[in-house]
């Protein structure tokens, strides 16, 4: 049995919050973070959905797509170093969160497709 399926599950996860903490984010401000971000882009989702291009969206962006928007945004960054950093960040993301994109979705699509690359 994995670390993730039990067993020594407990220790993995402290030994994670440790690492985070070692380099300078305290777990509760990383959960602080996400959880503002995933409402910043639902924010910014909800809005987009009154111009008729972006009808067809589903009501609620999911907490997934809310990340992934960001990640893919900053995967494209101009900056070549920090484009690689988060691109490798992002098929980190997508690997971790492609059973929950829905099915026949853009982001399941291109998931599916750079995780096969």
């Amino acid at each position: 049995m994995s670390d993730i399926e039990g067993g020594k599950s407990g220790e993995s996860i402290n030994q994670n919050t440790n690492l985070i903490e070692q380099v300078g984010i305290p777990h509760e401000k990383l959960v602080e973070s996400f959880r503002g971000l995933i409402k910043e882009q639902q924010e910014v989702h909800t809005g987009l959905r009154s111009f008729a291009e972006y009808a067809h969206e589903p009501e609620v962006l999911s907490p997934e797509r809310a990340v992934r928007s960001v990640l893919d945004w900053y995967a494209g960054s101009a900056n070549k170093e920090m484009g690689e950093m988060f691109f490798t960040v992002r098929s980190a993301w997508d690997a971790l969160s492609y059973d929950h994109y829905e099915p026949g979705s853009r982001e399941e699509g291109v998931a599916g497709s750079v995780l096969q690359a």
